[in-house]
């Protein structure tokens, strides 16, 4: 199992699919620890909040993501 640190421009794109997406996704699969800093979850709920706000998501896209994420920030990442 490996471990891995991911600033916020890194973890959004777990949740919201954009250039470096796949390639990050095959990087971090599930079963490896993915260190994130706690300013972390502020920052990436509000990348996702500006790509709505941009109508570059849906809004419903744009509430999966942010409810995938804290599901993810609180069971899934090492802070």
């Amino acid at each position: 199992m490996a471990a891995y640190f991911c600033d916020s421009s890194a973890i959004v794109k777990r949740y919201i699919a954009e250039t470096g997406s796949a390639w990050l996704s095959a990087t971090t699969p599930k079963n490896n620890f993915v260190y994130v800093a706690r300013l972390t979850f502020v920052e990436v709920v509000s990348a996702i909040s500006r790509r709505e706000k941009g109508n570059h998501i849906r809004a419903a896209d744009a509430d999966t993501a942010r409810l995938t994420f804290e599901q993810d920030y609180l069971n899934e990442f090492f802070k």
